[in-house]
């Protein structure tokens, strides 16, 4: 997402910072600490701390989404949204039943099973070989998840099965949003 942004820098303060259990921010063990609301309050007390009252918020998966939930529970914080396949909506009955038959690999610690089972489900077995063709980005990638306790990426992927569906809340939204579907599978990615 970095790179689609360089040829704005000059021009637009831009900060990314890491919500809870992503990247280089601390691991909880309990689903109740990755909650939309948890990650906001985060979020908050750091602009707050930077002293900005009033941001343009958005992200691509997660980070979309949480910028929709922040614009539907705190619009007086948010400007504009832009969501990059950030759905605000309960996950499908194939996407729930996946995961159920594929949490026991994340509960053994077999991270890389879960990952390439992931990959295989969004972008095909071609996308998998090809990331996994190149093993210095296959291990940088997969080792983000290593950096989680089993319990702490239980939490994290259970949250995101557990979604609620709150696309009729994001009706109340009255700032600009700009919506981006990816269907990177049909791009051959």
């Amino acid at each position: 997402m970095l790179p689609d942004l360089e040829p704005f820098v000059d021009r637009i303060r831009a900060l990314f910072p890491d919500t809870r259990g992503h990247g280089l921010s601390s691991r909880f063990e309990r689903l109740e600490d990755y909650t939309y609301a948890r990650k906001f309050e985060d979020l908050t007390l750091w602009l707050q701390a930077l002293g900005i009252e009033r941001a343009i918020w958005g992200g691509a998966s997660m980070g979309a989404a949480l910028s929709l939930w922040a614009a539907v529970h705190a619009p007086a914080r948010v400007a504009a949204v832009v969501s990059i396949s950030g759905p605000p909506y309960e996950p499908s009955a194939a996407d729930k039943a996946w995961w159920a038959a594929h949490r026991p690999l994340v509960e053994k610690g077999r991270f890389e099973e879960y990952f390439d089972a992931n990959i295989r489900l969004r972008m095909g077995e071609d996308a998998l070989a090809r990331l996994r063709s190149r093993p210095e980005r296959y291990a940088e990638v997969t080792g983000r998840l290593r950096r989680h306790s089993v319990a702490s990426l239980l939490a994290l992927l259970d949250e995101t099965y557990a979604r609620t569906d709150w696309l009729a809340d994001c009706r109340r939204i009255r700032c600009p949003v700009q919506v981006i579907g990816e269907f990177l599978s049909s791009l051959g990615v």
